[in-house]
């Protein structure tokens, strides 16, 4: 009886199991009770930054994946599951450890195929994780070091699973932690999965002139032999030199094709660890290069006869030299030779010192610092970009600006915007991005990035309306920790030539040393011989050697020669001890300027003359001294062909009082102050000027959101009695990298514009410019179209103090106004915030007093913050005077404080055209507000 109820019992557990219902015995799903099952993907192999090619089925393979746990709160190491991967199934189960409860967010660590590439030093790779008990997340995922367990330089049917870092995703493929969910009955489920990519770059060759060359074998050389699974790209491991070895070697099918047309590939069989290299020369030791043997069909050695009897070795460089070689991982390269310009060298080494390529190659899909990119539509309207991709120094505060055009078919300007568009791996927080204006937005580091690691971040730029015209835009921030040691002068080594015109001019070389540590020095023996002449001295890398030289007066041709050296790096360990930081580097060629400069042709020279025939000139400075003075001053030399017969005269067409001045031997003093009216001292024209003698131009300080100033000064040479006359013109661009906006000065925020003024809103969300209003009718800016007097939506309301100290009187009158709940201008009015706003204390006046500058009878605030390519941001104070008796005719401004003494009188903020102070006053004057709120 006994047996015959087991049986029965036996039977109905296995129906239950194979029925619809879930049990606690077996579930449909194949998955036993207490363990969770999750699905994987596996990326496609990426190519450059807009296209992709197909993964083959070994770099999609995933054989075994292991899960580190972290507690989410304090980031500490709980435990680890392993699990294998049954071949053609997109799904790992792993039993959730005990220590895992549900409902409960867990960060996590995964890696593929570690089983197969187990670090040095370990049997396997879970005797490794024995580490993972003394760190913390962070920790641990920076020490989980992808070592070289195959040689990842070669393929093969035997290769096996790349190594696969991976993470948790939820159902729209955004990063999530684990959480898992448990049922009435035991069963355990995680609503998200593992999207996984390699850890390695794949490098693919496309011989595209076997005609001349026939390859026998091909293997990377200078590759890295490590690299975190953890982050996208990293310079971890130690270079490998494979040249003059036999490891490595791939062997290569003989040419397919007939006569012009034949070719040869190498398709998924080279694979690297990535590889960084800040600037690339031919021959270097860090750069990751092909090394190529094959037979050059010279018809001597290797005829048609007998093509195969002489091997000869090709060097092919994975990057354009002079320019940073980034191999990311899970991306694809395609090497392409496009033609062999000869021979090869003898053997490796051969090919591997040599100083100039036999092969003229290109890597195509790799990571361009250049280039456009540019979507149409059907309807003919388009999105044009200047650029795609952006590469960043390791520093912070380094920006570059994109251009944008957007236009329908008809020309008109469409509505664009900027979006993240972070993907795995991405650092959004590295960068900073805003718009400029309607053509143009910007991109900035926002901190130093001291890690061995590449951060990257894309960006989506869009036509509203229009889902088509849509273009990605990538970043990437080397790390400042890696550096190589070469010498580039304009791309170029050994000794370089240039011939400088007979009147005179500038040469600009940019100079690289491969380390943003190691700089470099300028030297010449005979360069002094010409009088006036000048070079940079000293410089870091990828500034520039600049070379200016007076026009040569003389009866021939003369020439000289500067020898470029590079310096030690500054953070190498003997720089460090105190003995090599800025001592010159034997070990390192240096480079030979040699210069040539025939003899003048022309009347007279300007000396130095601008180069391109335009001076740019920063007229902004957010330096406290010098109210409304000179900022920026300049002398210039004037050389004449003829001095017995001719003197000289220079011109000018800028505002002399206000813009820029001229003054003959000596510049005007920096406190010479703009004004409107007409100052003696201040030129626009000098004349009878003898050879040799100079004239300075003086130019004026500008404020925030002036427009270019642009003008020109002409040199002219007059004949003293009779013949003909010669002039030279060159351009003046007065520039102010300045923005108007809100304002930060310590922990507050000053708003950009009075209250009851002109709202930041304008028609459509867009920001309506703050601009400057005073008094003083004679204030007009060159650029703008009317003076300041007539910016009277600026002024503001004037009120009397009572109403100014008004508990609610800035959220009221003036946050509300600018309610910008979407962030679209400013992260600073949203309505959670507006009780923020506030009229400012004494305390708070006094603090903003000592940051007040002027420019121009103007009044402004400078903030402490910086924008968009590292631009000033400033706000004007505009001198409406106040209102008392109904006059509002002084050139100064009235603002008042919430602040009283004991006699009730109340403080008030007095700004003038040159000066400001806080001081106490009546209350019954009207003057207007500037509300302020703390930063946070």
């Amino acid at each position: 009886m006994n047996r015959i109820l087991h049986n029965i019992l036996l039977f109905l557990s296995l129906l239950l199991a194979s029925s619809c219902t879930r049990s606690e015995l077996f579930r449909q799903d194949g998955v036993p009770p207490g363990m969770c099952a999750i699905d994987f993907s596996v990326v496609g192999m990426g190519e450059g930054v807009s296209r992709a090619v197909s993964a083959s089925g070994k770099e999609i393979l995933v054989k075994d994946v292991h899960v580190l746990f972290y507690k989410k709160d304090d980031d500490s190491y709980i435990t680890y599951e392993h699990a294998n991967v049954t071949a053609g199934t997109s799904k790992f189960t792993f039993n959730v450890p005990s220590g895992i409860v549900a409902n409960t967010p867990y960060k996590t660590l995964i890696v593929g195929n570690a089983h197969g590439h187990v670090p040095d030093g370990y049997n396997t790779f879970d005797s490794y994780l024995s580490i993972a008990s003394s760190m913390n997340y962070e920790q641990m995922k920076a020490q989980m070091i992808a070592e070289r367990g195959k040689n990842h330089s070669m393929g093969g049917p035997d290769f096996g699973g790349l190594p696969m870092w991976g993470e948790m995703v939820d159902g729209e493929g955004n990063p999530t932690d684990f959480e898992y969910h448990e049922q009435s009955d035991g069963n355990k489920t995680f609503n998200g999965s593992v999207r996984f990519s390699r850890s390695v770059s794949r490098i693919d060759l496309m011989h595209l002139a076997a005609k001349d060359l026939i390859i026998e074998k091909v293997k990377l050389c200078n590759y890295r032999n490590g690299g975190y699974y953890f982050h996208n790209d990293a310079p971890y491991g130690k270079i490998v030199p494979a040249a003059g070895g036999s490891d490595g070697w791939v062997t290569v099918r003989p040419p397919a094709g007939d006569g012009e047309q034949k070719t040869q590939e190498v398709m998924s069989e080279m694979y690297a660890f990535p590889n960084i290299v800040p600037v690339v020369a031919q021959n270097d030791k860090e750069t990751t290069y092909i090394m190529i043997a094959g037979y050059y069909q010279d018809g001597t050695n290797n005829t048609s006869e007998n093509p195969k009897k002489k091997l000869t070795y090709y060097r092919f460089n994975m990057a354009e030299n002079g320019r940073s070689q980034i191999l990311r991982r899970n991306y694809r390269y395609l090497a392409k030779i496009n033609a062999v310009r000869g021979e090869g060298a003898e053997d490796e080494d051969g090919a591997q010192n040599a100083e100039s390529p036999m092969l003229d190659y290109e890597v195509d899909g790799g990571w361009e610092e250049g280039g456009n990119g540019t979507v149409a539509d059907t309807d003919g309207s388009y999105l044009s970009l200047s650029r795609t991709q952006l590469v960043f120094e390791g520093f912070k505060d380094i920006s570059e600006v994109i251009n944008v055009k957007a236009v329908n078919k008809d020309g008109q300007k469409l509505t664009w915007t900027i979006e993240s568009a972070a993907s795995a791996g991405d650092e959004q927080d590295a960068f900073s991005w805003k718009k400029i204006d309607d053509t143009s937005f910007s991109v900035t580091t926002t901190k130093n990035n001291d890690t061995e690691f590449v951060k990257n971040m894309h960006l989506n730029v869009k036509v509203t309306g229009k889902d088509k015209l849509q273009l990605p835009v990538s970043m990437m921030q080397l790390s400042s920790k890696t550096e190589t040691k070469v010498l580039l002068v304009e791309g170029q080594t050994g000794t370089v030539e240039y011939t400088l015109p007979g009147s005179g001019g500038s040469l600009r070389l940019q100079v690289q040393t491969g380390s943003p540590y190691a700089e470099w020095i300028a030297e010449s023996n005979n360069f002094t011989s010409w009088t006036s002449a000048s070079f940079t001295p000293k410089g870091g890398d990828r500034s520039y050697l600049t070379i200016e030289v007076p026009a040569n007066i003389g009866s021939s041709e003369r020439s000289a020669s500067i020898t470029v050296k590079r310096l030690a790096s500054k953070k190498s360990s003997t720089a460090a001890a105190g003995g090599g930081g800025g001592q010159v580097d034997d070990s390192v060629q240096p480079v030979t300027i040699n210069l040539k400069q025939p003899k003048s042709e022309h009347l007279l020279t300007v000396f130095p003359f601008p180069s391109g025939g335009i001076l740019n000139v920063n007229g902004f400075s957010a330096d406290a001294a010098n109210p409304n003075g000179i900022i920026f001053r300049k002398e210039f030399f004037v050389n004449l062909a003829d001095p017995n017969n001719y003197t000289w005269k220079v011109e000018s067409s800028f505002k002399k009082d206000y813009d820029l001045a001229l003054s003959k031997t000596n510049e005007l003093p920096l406190t010479t102050a703009a004004n409107f009216t007409n100052n003696t001292a201040c030129l626009d024209k000098i004349e009878n000027a003898s050879h040799g003698e100079k004239f300075w131009i003086n130019v004026f300080r500008t404020a925030p959101g002036d427009p270019e100033i642009t003008g020109t000064i002409t040199v002219t040479a007059v004949p003293k009695s009779g013949g003909e006359t010669s002039s030279v013109t060159f351009s003046v661009h007065i520039q102010t990298p300045c923005d108007i906006d809100d304002v930060v000065i310590g922990s507050l925020v000053v708003a950009d514009r009075n209250v009851r003024a002109t709202p930041r809103m304008g028609a459509g969300g867009t920001l309506t410019r703050a601009l400057n209003f005073s008094n003083n009718t004679q204030t007009h800016i060159t650029g703008y179209d009317k003076n300041d007097f007539e910016n009277k939506g600026f002024v503001g309301q004037y009120y009397n103090w009572t109403q100014a100290s008004a508990a609610k009187f800035c959220e009221e009158n003036y946050a509300k106004e600018n309610i910008d709940d979407e962030k679209k201008l400013s992260e600073f009015y949203t309505t959670a915030d507006a009780s923020k706003w506030r009229t400012p204390s004494q305390t708070d006046l006094n603090a903003l007093n000592g940051s007040v500058r002027f420019s121009k009878q103007r009044a402004f605030l400078v903030s402490e913050r910086k924008g968009p390519s590292n631009r000033s941001i400033g706000c004007f104070l505009p001198l409406a005077g106040n209102a008392t008796s109904g006059s509002t005719s002084a050139a100064s401004g009235w603002y008042w404080s919430s602040t009283k003494d004991s006699n009730r009188s109340n403080s008030y903020w007095a700004v003038g055209p040159a000066s400001s102070s806080v001081t106490i006053g009546t209350g019954s004057t009207l003057g207007t507000v500037r509300c302020v709120r703390p930063l946070k």
